[in-house]
């Protein structure tokens, strides 16, 4: 049998030597643990802090900063004294010993403590490692693909899953005798983990700006003119009927004569919600074992699924091609530009509307009579071509962050697979 090779495909440069193996049990030693549930704790005051494993699971990173990340307080201040024993300490690891799927196992490596009297609470494991290591090196290993792959077949349960403290002692820790190559792998992710950041940061308020210029530049309240306008435009909006305003698409073809094969087949399934935008589940229609009648839909066209409102689905069309019977094709007639319909479909107006009129048994839909009543107010088409162009600009301003934040996490992925043995 060959000789395990314990060094990792990627590295930095002028580190040359095998990485050093050891269990779990050779390199921790066990910290006590609380019990105190969410309803023990709180966000406002207290003399102690206290980690919780669903925090571990979802909120924390590899790597939890004291200083920066946001942690409850114990509600009781006299179990501050009862627990001090089991204070956490700069380097300590919080493991979180059950979750609903195989995320168990996930952890966090404490930095930053300072003199913060934090304690390890509900469903965790802390771990207080007895060999000196570089800080992060733990907290980014023990999330790797390497370490992680070695719990699951030590996870217990069904609807819930947990690992216990004993069956960690044999699992293998696997780390770089050169503290200086800790170091660089501890920093570089700390690194890159700021970059995705300060990327999701700036995704998170182009999103936030959407929300509010869907609200701002729209009439709230019986009013004819919106809060934000564009200059130079000042005359009162009108009001629309969706009837008088939108063809909702009849041209319902069959899928199977083969004439459509080479187009590609839309439905509901195949778009986000609230995001206007496409999974890459997108299949042609000669992939698709359809064998019902489909809506016929050109570039341009507005798609919006009408099964599950709710859900607020809607695309524009970016190719010809077939929508499911799931889905009503849109284009507006009448004086009303197809961007500025589009945007409306976005609206918090339209969204409590088309929710509001779908809430029956079974599956909830809105149906054409229930959109053919709806009106909403529009400003002269000048106007509306402005609008409809300033969401679309800010559209694209977000899928470009969108695409960078996932370029990011994808390195960040592909790195922790490949740095690590």
């Amino acid at each position: 049998m060959a000789e395990k090779n314990n060094k990792p495909e990627i590295r930095f440069k002028g580190f040359t030597e095998e990485w050093d193996e050891k269990k779990y049990s050779e390199i921790f030693t066990k910290i006590p643990n609380n019990t105190l549930s969410r309803a023990e704790l709180n966000y406002d005051s207290g003399l102690s802090k206290n980690i919780h494993y669903g925090d571990v699971l979802i909120k924390f990173g590899e790597l939890l900063d004291v200083e920066k990340e946001e942690i409850p307080y114990i509600t009781n201040d006299s179990l501050a004294n009862k627990f001090k024993s089991s204070k956490l300490q700069n380097g300590d690891v919080i493991i979180a010993d059950a979750a609903e799927d195989e995320t168990v196992g996930k952890c966090t490596e404490m930095v930053n403590i300072g003199e913060s009297t934090i304690f390890s609470g509900l469903h965790t494991i802390p771990s207080r490692p007895i060999l000196a290591f570089a800080s992060g090196y733990l907290g980014y290993f023990m999330n790797s693909p390497a370490y992680h792959t070695q719990l699951l077949r030590l996870m217990q349960g069904t609807k819930v899953l947990s690992i216990s403290k004993s069956v960690l002692q044999d699992t293998a820790i696997i780390y770089p005798i050169d503290c200086f190559e800790q170091s660089k792998i501890g920093t570089y992710y700390s690194h890159l983990d700021h970059i995705i950041t300060l990327h999701q940061q700036k995704y998170n308020k182009l999103v936030t700006v959407k929300k509010a210029m869907l609200e701002k530049m729209f009439p709230q309240n019986g009013a004819l003119v919106p809060e934000i306008r564009f200059k130079g435009f000042t005359e009162p909006w009108e009001v629309h009927n969706w009837k008088e305003s939108v063809d909702i698409s009849t041209n319902m073809v069959d899928p199977k004569t083969g004439e459509y094969d080479d187009l590609f087949h839309i439905g509901p399934g195949n778009i986000e919600s609230f995001s206007g935008k496409t999974y890459d589940n997108i299949l042609k229609v000669k992939d698709s074992n359809l064998i019902s009648g489909k809506f016929y839909f050109k570039k341009g066209d507005i798609i919006y699924g009408k099964i599950n409102p709710q859900l607020a689905k809607y695309i524009i069309a970016p190719f010809e091609g077939l929508a499911s019977a799931d889905a009503y094709v849109l284009n507006t007639k009448n004086g009303v530009a197809q961007n500025y319909l589009y945007v409306i479909i976005q609206t918090s107006d339209f969204f409590k509307y088309s929710v509001s009129v779908s809430t029956r048994t079974g599956m909830p839909k809105i149906n054409r009579e229930e959109l053919n009543v709806y009106n909403f107010l529009a400003p002269n088409i000048m106007e509306q071509q402005r609008i409809g162009t300033f969401f679309k600009h800010l559209d694209h301003l977000i899928t470009l962050e969108h695409k960078e934040l996932d370029k990011l996490k994808n390195i960040k992925k592909a790195c922790l697979e490949k740095m690590f043995v």
